[in-house]
């Protein structure tokens, strides 16, 4: 119940409400990965962040791939100080990894190290927009890797 409480609010503050409509839950493999190669590309432009919508709300819709939220997999809590829209972008790069490796696998699984891999490289390009953005628990993600 949390966990989808969550997604709905990132997804109300991702998505414009003109696009809320047009989700549509049975995306093919294929348009799937072309949202997570477009949200890769530039994951801060409206594009991107739409494109991460949709990937938010294909994970949400479809029980052919699994990706688990937690903590410790993704530490991004409300108490960060981090703009719910940055918040949306770094959990639709997790999903976007995780949902991309189990694509290629053909095998549903959720893929907690890709998810996290991805949200490293997002949350850089955060950074490089805000410098002073600093989550210590990405940080401590990142000297892991």
């Amino acid at each position: 119940i949390m966990r989808r409480a969550l997604l709905t609010a990132v997804l109300i503050s991702v998505v414009p409400p003109v696009y809320s409509a047009e989700m549509k839950p049975n995306l093919s493999k294929q348009e799937v990965l072309n949202l997570i190669a477009s949200f890769r590309g530039d994951p801060l432009s409206e594009r991107g962040r739409l494109a991460g919508a949709f990937i938010l709300a294909y994970v949400k819709t479809n029980p052919a791939v699994i990706v688990q939220y937690t903590p410790r997999v993704l530490p991004i809590s409300d108490d960060n100080g981090l703009a719910d829209e940055d918040r949306g972008t770094l959990m639709a790069a997790y999903a976007a990894g995780n949902v991309q490796s189990q694509l290629s696998r053909r095998k549903a699984g959720d893929d907690p190290y890709t998810g996290d891999l991805q949200l490293i490289e997002t949350y850089r390009k955060l950074q490089r927009r805000n410098s002073k953005l600093k989550l210590p628990p990405v940080e401590k993600l990142d000297e892991l890797e």
